[in-house]
C-alpha cells in the first residue's frame, strides 16, 4: 500500500513539474513574439482601405510619414522605441546588404568615398529641355526664402529649363509670392508660369489633421487632380518633366544631371529628412518610394480590387529605396513619391498621369508608378542621390 501511494505521489510531482516547464516555455515564447513580430503579424499592419464604387466620396490613407512631429515627421517608427543602427566612426565603411523588407526608416551614413563613387556620372553635353512642375499650396513662407534659392542653385543650363507653378486654393499669400518668385526666375530661366487652379475639397488644418489616416484618400485624390491640371497646363514640347515639391529644403545643384544620367522613363532620388535627435543621422521621409517583395505581393493577392494600400503608418513588407543601395546606383522600384520625380515628357504625353482613383490598389504618385509599369515604362530609383525634406 505504501509503495502504491509513493508511486502515485511521484507521478503527481512529475506531472506538476512538466506543467511548470510548459508554462515557462509558453511564457518565454510569448515574450519573444512580442519583441520580434513575425511576418504574419507584419502582414496585419499593412494599412489598406476599401473604397466604394467610383464617383462616391471615399476616404483612405497613404502618408509620407507618421503624424507625431508636425514639421519633421519621424516616420513609421517612434524614435524612442527603435534601436538605432550601430555606426562606427560616424560612417559605415561598407554597404549594408538588402534586407527581406525594410525594418526601420533610419539611413546609416556611408563612407564619403562610397557616396562619391556612386554619385559619379559621365559628362554629357546639355541639350535636353526640362520643365520643372511644382504644385504649391500655403507655402508662402518657404517659397521665397528657400525654394527660390534652390532653383537658382541648379547648375544645369537655365536656358534649357522652364518652370511652372500650380497654385491650388491657398489661404495665405502663396499666389502673389509665387508671382514675385516667377519674376525673379525669369531673369535666367527659359520661361516661368504661375497657374491658379480653383479646386475645392482639399484637407485643411494642422499637419496632424491633414495626415490623419481617414483623410488620406480624399487628400491624395485632390493632390492627383492638382498635379494633372499642372501637367496639362505646364508641359509643352520639353523632353523631360521634373516634379519637385515646394517644401524640399535641399537638393544637389547637379541633381538634373544625376537623374538624367539614368536615362530611364521614370526615376526618383531618395527623399530623406535629418533626425533632429541624432547627429549625422537621416531617415526616410518619402515612404511612397518602394519596391514590392514576395510578402507584399502575396498580401496584394488577397485584397479586393478597390482596396487602397497605404504606406507610412505601420510596419511595411516592402523595401524603401535606401535599403536597395547594395544593388547599385540605379535600381528598379515599384512605387514613387512626389518629393522629386523625373519623367520623360513623351511618357506623360502618351497618357501617363496621376491616377485620381484607385489603380492597382494605389493612387496619385504610387498610382503613377503602377500605371507606368502597366504601360511598359521603366520605373527606377537612385538611392545615392539625396533630397532633403
Amino acid at each position: 500500500m505504501f509503495r502504491k501511494k509513493a508511486h502515485c505521489l511521484a507521478r503527481v510531482i512529475v506531472s506538476c513539474a512538466l506543467v511548470n516547464v510548459a508554462v515557462i516555455i509558453i511564457f518565454y515564447m510569448w515574450v519573444l513574439a512580442s519583441q520580434h513580430p513575425t511576418l504574419q503579424q507584419r502582414d496585419h499592419h499593412v494599412i489598406h482601405h476599401h473604397a466604394p464604387n467610383l464617383g462616391e466620396q471615399r476616404n483612405g490613407s497613404p502618408n509620407k510619414s507618421s503624424p507625431e512631429v508636425p514639421k519633421k515627421p519621424p516616420g513609421t517608427f517612434n524614435a524612442s522605441l527603435v534601436v538605432k543602427p550601430q555606426i562606427i566612426n560616424d560612417q559605415q565603411p561598407v554597404l549594408p546588404p538588402v534586407p527581406a523588407f525594410s525594418k526601420d526608416d533610419f539611413v546609416p551614413p556611408l563612407n564619403d568615398a562610397i557616396l562619391k563613387e556612386y554619385q559619379k556620372y559621365s559628362p554629357r553635353e546639355a541639350r535636353e529641355t526640362i520643365v520643372i512642375l511644382t504644385p504649391i499650396h500655403n507655402v508662402a513662407g518657404t517659397l521665397q526664402s528657400t525654394y527660390l534659392h534652390l532653383l537658382q542653385s541648379i547648375n544645369y543650363p537655365h536656358r534649357l529649363i522652364s518652370v511652372a507653378f500650380g497654385e491650388d486654393g491657398s489661404s495665405d499669400h502663396t499666389l502673389p509670392v509665387a508671382e514675385e518668385v516667377a519674376e525673379e526666375l525669369r531673369k535666367s530661366f527659359s520661361s516661368v508660369d504661375v497657374f491658379h487652379f480653383n479646386l475645392t475639397g482639399q484637407i485643411e488644418g494642422s499637419w496632424s489633421v491633414i495626415h490623419e489616416r481617414e483623410n488620406q484618400y480624399k487628400r491624395r485624390q485632390h493632390l492627383a487632380q492638382s498635379r494633372n491640371l499642372l501637367l496639362k497646363a505646364g508641359l509643352k514640347n520639353q523632353d523631360w518633366v521634373l516634379w519637385i515639391d515646394a517644401d524640399v529644403t535641399y537638393f544637389p545643384p547637379d541633381v538634373i544631371q544625376q537623374l538624367l544620367s539614368a536615362q530611364k522613363d521614370v526615376v526618383t532620388p531618395a527623399c530623406l529628412f535629418e533626425d533632429s535627435g541624432a547627429k549625422n543621422l537621416k531617415r526616410v521621409y518619402d515612404k511612397n518610394t518602394w519596391r514590392e517583395t514576395s510578402f507584399s505581393l502575396d498580401h496584394l493577392k488577397r485584397l479586393s480590387p478597390q482596396d487602397l494600400v497605404l504606406e507610412g503608418y505601420a510596419d511595411t513588407q516592402r523595401l524603401w529605396l535606401t535599403d536597395l543601395r547594395a544593388e547599385g546606383k540605379i535600381v528598379p522600384i515599384d512605387g514613387v513619391g512626389g518629393c522629386m520625380l523625373l519623367v520623360k515628357g513623351d511618357c506623360h504625353r502618351q497618357g501617363l498621369i496621376f491616377p485620381e482613383t484607385v489603380f492597382q490598389h494605389h493612387i496619385e504618385t504610387e498610382g503613377l508608378a503602377k500605371l507606368a509599369k502597366s504601360m511598359g515604362y521603366g520605373v527606377f530609383g537612385m538611392p545615392f542621390v539625396e533630397v532633403l525634406h
